[in-house]
């Protein structure tokens, strides 16, 4: 029994005098161990049935970005309206975000930011934070008869950090 509150008498000593036991860093010098690409690559499709679609990315202020799209979709496929990334300018009907090609590929940054046009290829840097969303530029009300997706390839070179 004197055994034992000589030795909580010692730790609680220690403790108040401000001697802590501190574990060592587990992960020290870890980054040594890995070599990681400062650029993201990803690809995905965005397809032409779905509303604003985010395919995962989180996008940091003044992060730089490449986005290429290929491939073909319809939002009119009753009459054979086909069209690529870059819309189609003679469409008699106007999309989702009217300032945009009918029927091309856009994009926004954040739930509520403004729509872009994407088209078959775009670079610009991020000028705020959020998550990037991809659609095609239909009417969303008028988004169940479309068909097709686009491949979509984007590349993020990430700022260094301050």
């Amino acid at each position: 029994m004197r055994q034992a509150f000589s030795l909580i008498l010692t730790i609680s000593l220690l403790i108040l005098s401000g001697c802590v036991v501190v574990p060592p860093d587990k992960y020290a010098n870890a980054e040594k161990n890995i070599k990681v690409d400062p650029k993201d690559r990803r690809n995905f499709k965005v397809k032409a049935k779905k509303a604003w679609q985010k395919p995962g990315i989180y996008l940091v202020k003044e992060a730089k970005i490449h986005i290429k799209a290929e491939g073909n979709w319809s939002p009119w496929p009753e009459i054979g309206l086909n069209c690529g990334p870059d819309g189609n300018e003679s469409a008699t009907f106007t999309g989702e975000a009217p300032w945009i090609p009918a029927c091309a590929l856009m994009a926004r940054l954040g739930k509520t930011g403004r729509p872009f046009l994407v088209g078959s290829e775009i670079e610009f840097t991020a000028q705020d934070a959020g998550h990037l969303y991809f659609a095609i530029n239909d009417p969303f009300n008028f988004l169940y008869n479309n068909t097709g997706a686009l491949d979509v390839s984007i590349t993020i070179d990430y700022p260094e950090k301050q």
